[in-house]
């Protein structure tokens, strides 16, 4: 799995906040990583060597992309 706290940089504190919140609202455990909110995007998931994720700044994409074209 990446070090999100590289790939993220200064972002990474807002990612565990949110995951954080996300999971007692789930009632704890594990399950994917999912961060929604007006600054930041994050879903990230899947176990050792099957890892997938994006993440992007919804205020940073160009006129005319949407969160859904993030591949």
């Amino acid at each position: 799995m990446p070090n999100l706290s590289d790939l993220l940089g200064s972002y990474f504190p807002q990612y565990v906040a949110g995951v954080t919140s996300a999971r007692k609202l789930r009632g704890g455990g594990h399950g994917p990583g999912i961060v929604q909110d007006s600054g930041l995007v994050v879903h990230s998931g899947g176990h050792m060597g099957a890892f997938s994720g994006q993440a992007y700044l919804p205020q940073a994409l160009p006129a005319g992309v949407s969160g859904t074209d993030i591949q």
